[in-house]
Order: C-alpha cells, then sequence, then structure tokens
C-alpha cells in the first residue's frame, strides 16, 4: 500500500514506482476539526520514462506548508530526474533547502537532477541564490 500524502496516494519507495509506472499525486490542505480553512495550491505528478528516468510536474507553491510533501515526494525518487516547475509559482528557502539537499543525495549516487521551464519569479530566487547553474535550471 502506498503511502498518503495529504490524503492522496504517494509513492513510497523507488521500487515502488518503478513497478506501477502509474502517475502520482500529492495535494495539501489544512483541516480544523475535519473542515478545510485554508487549501493550498499544490500538486506533483510524476511519469516514468522508458530508460527509467523520472519526470516530476509541480503545480502551485512550494512553502512552509507543502514543503514536507514535496520533500518526501522527491526522495521517494532516484536515478535522473527532470523537474518540471512550469506550474510552480512560488518556493521558499524551505523548498529550495529541498532541492539542494536532494540534488546532493542524487549527485552522490550518480543521479541526475534538472530543473525546466521555471518561471520569471522562480527564476529570480534561483538566480538570486546562485542556485541555476547548479540545479540545472532552464527557463520557460
Amino acid at each position: 500500500m502506498a503511502r498518503r500524502v495529504g490524503g492522496v496516494p504517494g509513492p513510497r519507495t523507488r521500487d515502488e514506482l518503478a513497478v506501477s509506472g502509474e502517475a502520482f499525486r500529492v495535494m495539501d490542505g489544512c483541516r480544523v476539526g475535519g473542515d478545510t480553512v485554508m487549501e493550498t495550491h499544490f500538486s506533483m505528478t510524476c511519469r516514468i520514462n522508458d530508460d527509467g528516468s523520472h519526470v516530476v510536474t509541480v503545480t502551485g507553491e512550494v512553502d512552509v506548508d507543502t514543503v514536507l510533501a514535496f520533500r518526501d515526494f522527491l526522495f521517494a525518487l532516484g536515478g535522473d530526474v527532470e523537474l518540471d516547475c512550469g506550474g510552480l509559482t512560488f518556493i521558499d528557502s524551505g523548498g529550495l533547502g529541498t532541492l539542494v539537499m536532494y540534488w546532493r543525495e542524487l549527485d552522490a549516487a550518480g543521479g541526475h537532477l534538472r530543473l525546466t521551464d521555471v518561471s520569471d519569479d522562480c527564476w529570480k530566487v534561483l538566480e538570486a541564490t546562485g542556485l541555476t547553474h547548479l540545479l540545472d535550471a532552464s527557463r520557460v
């Protein structure tokens, strides 16, 4: 059984991803007493290519409310990972730190992380922090 993140099934292990070959989705929201008081706009999906590489599409905001789901989702993947940021509208320092930690893990294991379709706003943050080259980022 896949681990649940934000109430939606998510990947638990790399083997589970490789076997299923399906897309996974993570969505988050803040619930108090069963009522949603704040819904975050955040989702991630993963497609596994024939060569075993992963294409992860992230949509919405990676911030204090979503960074743990973002981290858990990414760290379940290994090898070569393309992070399609076309729908990413915001990323905070926690999200940037997660990307750097994830890059280190992939790099140590011989994998590669590449960010594609980075929006102008997110590009400015990556550029200001000097991460465009490290994360092999490309713009929209």
